[in-house]
């Protein structure tokens, strides 16, 4: 019976190029190897994994030292009949990316590793049972739809095509099929189809040819009977000789090798016996090993956090470094600045980060002479500085862009060119900043901060000015004071990761452009490339942002940026101003998730953005539209704001955190601790369109919409009653949009009915007390899908008569 997926053991070094119809993961166990893939080089070394797509030419190479991997092969044909789709990429490659799946394929794979020895008859089925659960896992986090492409691969007209020859290839690769017959048949010329199939397929037409022809000899070999000279005519070999010659090409041993090998299925007595002493040592060592942590991570509690009231370190805070109000024309709303004032009250922002403040600077008079005009600018930055408020701009131009959902703009507007020379440019800049000092003095100037996005147009003489402005701009800055941090380039982490290297190489050389800090935006999105293509897809990773600064980390390090502080400037679950799930508790639970692990390794995490009136168009007619903001347009706090709020809440004494709970302390008795119930979104969640979500269908994007227990444990307390305040939000209290169901979700609410939905939005309020044991705080919490908790413990001091 034919397996979808098969095991084999490398045990040797091994340096060969080749392809094939199946999928293959390499498995790293010990050791490392080098290979290439598209045109590039991966070094995977201990407990690094790839999965190399279809037809893919693949050169492995290992290096010095011995290796030792598992190699997985899965049938692709068999793989489609199950997707009922014959076009299947992943992306899976741990080198490049680091995410939670990631961890739990290694698992999987861990386990398998773990059974294969065992002997016991029963592993054959759970064996069976994990490659199972292992399709699963890939075809549900690593598989690129078509709907997630940021480029289109292939329009219509060229699916159709590649979908042509494919099946053509299909029917016919028993027969004596040459290029010219398949060009006769799509009446093209052969030199033209030639390059369509290389630029499409990745390969040559003999190489996609001879590739069909050994899948399908391959079956043969293993599943049946015949002799090898009719397993060579059967599948469109002239002759044997041909056949064995292709076969060595791709497997490196004769078809009968391969027959004979496939035939040993007793691990024990095939593979096994063929490994050297030393290596069948080495390799149970590494399966004890793998048992050993299984078992251990099968017995730990990751629900329960244990502290020491005496183990403090400092919180750093990244929730209330940037508030994002976006266009400098938005504070020229009444309506805004009222919502921008409610927010600094609450939450106590230090910076606000704005962009296109140059826009409303610079006109041109009737003799096309540059001049500027400060008035509207000094007016948007003494309010401001009235509700204190720091000024982080962002130079330079950045376009208005509504989106439905990745690939959909409900509004966008043209880039804006406002200068014809880099010396022009440099001119405004040196006005404005003495202008700014003029008026506010060079000491509050200094603790403003500045930005520049990588990816703007400042000129018209190139497209790419970026390093010649950010200088430019840093210049004059360090003139005035080098107190003044400009910094940059503004890249989108996992949706730009392929252009880091070249990006910051070409940084360095400039040594007068060194940027004060890293900027960075972070949507949750992640880009993989195939045949110079690229693909953008939802991220599965519930630790998205940590894991991806730890990749930008080892680029800034390979760089020479190791010592560069890096802000997240701009942070959201999605780039969708039209997702029910932005005012839904789920995304509530996603922020404070998020701002817990952020904890410590950024700078900042500035959420875009501020309120939903930012993003307001003639689509938004209702109390609430799925747009990003902590505020509705009406000025009702989402749960988003509320997890902000919690987190604002913190003491500065850190005791500890984990994934759901983070706990804090004034050192006087008192200890305030956050909490969530986030959830990860499954295969449905990732690939719906973002736009098309109703707020009834919200449970049916997450893996699971079940309570969870935590469990507490705070040693070296004071000894006596402690007073509990729970605030919390859930389903059921304090979240906008499920009141806002309840009132059934309508369109225009008048006055009264807005501000009652505004009293109602608030947390809910638990008070209980607990008691000491041996100096130590020993509790739990239960807490609804989606649900965010701030607790306050204050102990409860006793007058002795």
């Amino acid at each position: 019976m034919r397996e979808i997926m098969h095991l084999e053991f490398i045990t040797d070094r091994e340096s060969r190029t080749h392809l094939h119809q199946d999928l293959e993961i390499i498995y790293i166990l010990k050791g490392d190897v080098e290979i290439l893939l598209d045109n590039k080089s991966y070094k995977l070394s201990e407990n690094d994994f790839i999965l190399i797509n279809t037809n893919k030419k693949h050169w492995i190479k290992s290096g010095k030292n011995s290796v030792l991997g598992l190699r997985f092969l899965i049938d692709y044909q068999i793989l489609t009949e199950y997707m009922k789709t014959n076009q299947l990429l992943f992306w899976c490659n741990t080198v490049t990316d680091n995410e939670e799946s990631y961890m739990l394929l290694r698992k999987i794979m861990d386990q398998i590793l773990s059974l294969y020895f065992d002997g016991a008859e029963a592993d054959a089925f759970r064996i069976r049972s994990l490659m199972n659960e292992m399709l699963y896992l890939l075809t549900s986090n690593f598989l690129v739809r078509n709907e997630m492409k940021k480029a289109a691969l292939l329009n219509n007209e060229e699916d159709a095509r590649v979908i042509e020859i494919r099946n053509y290839i299909l029917t016919n690769y028993q027969k004596q099929l040459s290029l010219n017959d398949l060009a006769e048949q799509m009446h093209l010329s052969s030199a033209h189809l030639s390059r369509y199939i290389k630029q499409n397929f990745g390969i040559s037409f003999l190489e996609y040819l001879n590739n069909v022809r050994l899948f399908h000899a391959v079956d043969d070999l293993v599943y049946s009977n015949k002799k090898i000279i009719n397993i060579a005519i059967d599948n469109g070999y002239p002759t044997p000789t041909a056949f064995n010659k292709a076969f060595r090409d791709c497997y490196q041993m004769t078809p009968s090798e391969y027959r004979s090998k496939a035939n040993e299925t007793n691990v024990d007595d095939g593979q096994m016996t063929r490994m050297t002493k030393e290596k069948q040592r080495e390799l149970k060592k590494i399966i004890r090993q793998k048992k050993n942590y299984l078992k251990k991570e099968s017995l730990q509690d990751h629900s329960l956090l244990v502290v020491d009231a005496d183990q403090i370190r400092p919180l750093k805070s990244v929730c209330n470094e940037i508030l994002n109000v976006g266009d400098i024309t938005n504070l020229m709303r009444s309506d805004v600045r009222s919502q921008i004032h409610f927010l600094q009250n609450k939450l106590n922002f230090k910076y606000i980060r704005m962009w296109n403040m140059l826009r409303q600077l610079v006109y041109k008079d009737d003799e096309e002479h540059i001049q500027l005009n400060f008035t509207q600018l000094d007016r948007i930055l003494d309010f401001c500085l009235e509700i204190h408020l720091i000024p982080h701009i962002e130079i330079g131009y950045k376009p208005v862009i509504l989106m439905e959902r990745v690939e959909k703009q409900i509004y966008s507007e043209a880039d804006t060119i406002l200068f014809q020379t880099l010396e022009e440019y440099e001119d405004v800049l040196k006005r404005w900043f003495m202008h700014l000092i003029n008026r506010y003095g060079l000491e509050e100037f200094e603790t403003w901060r500045f930005e520049m996005r990588r990816d703007i147009t400042h000129y018209p003489q190139k497209s790419d000015t970026f390093f010649e402005c950010f200088p430019t701009a840093k210049k004059l800055l360090r003139e005035l004071s080098p107190k003044i941090r400009l910094g940059g380039p503004g890249i989108i982490l996992g949706y730009e990761n392929y252009q880091y290297d070249e990006l910051f190489a070409k940084w360095k050389e400039i040594p007068e452009a060194e940027p004060d800090f890293i900027s960075v935006y972070s949507f949750g999105y992640v880009t993989v490339e195939k045949d110079g293509k690229y693909y953008v897809k939802k991220s599965v990773d519930s630790q998205y942002t940590n894991h991806q600064v730890e990749l930008l980390k080892e680029v800034l390090d390979r760089n020479g940026f190791s010592d560069q502080k890096i802000y997240v400037t701009e942070w959201n679950y999605s780039i969708s101003n039209r997702n029910v799930l932005n005012d839904s508790c789920a995304m509530g639970a996603y922020v404070m998730q998020n701002l817990i692990q952020a904890e410590n390794m950024v700078e900042s995490m500035g959420w875009w953005h501020a309120t939903d009136l930012l993003t307001e168009y003639h689509d938004t007619e209702t109390a609430l539209n799925g747009d990003n903001g902590m505020l509705t347009c009406d000025g009702i706090q989402k749960p988003v704001y509320y997890a902000f709020e919690f987190m604002n809440k913190l003491h500065t004494g850190m005791l500890g955190k984990n994934e759901n709970l983070l706990i804090t302390t004034n050192e006087k008795g008192r200890y305030t601790l956050v909490c969530h119930n986030s959830k990860r979104l499954c295969y449905h969640g990732r690939t719906v369109m973002e736009n098309k979500i109703r707020i009834e269908d919200v449970d049916e994007l997450f893996e699971n919409t079940e309570p969870i227990r935590l469990k507490v444990q705070i040693h070296n307390v004071k000894p006596g009653i402690y007073r509990m305040k729970s605030s919390f939000i859930n389903r059921e209290h304090g979240s906008v949009q499920d009141l806002w169901t309840q009132m059934g979700k309508k369109k225009n609410l008048s006055r009264s009915e807005s501000d009652y939905l505004n009293r109602i939005t608030v947390p809910h309020i638990k008070i209980t007390e607990i008691e000491s044991t041996e100096n130590i705080l020993n509790f739990e919490i239960d807490l609804q899908p989606y649900e965010i908790r701030l607790i306050k413990l204050d102990y409860q001091y006793k007058s002795h008569k």
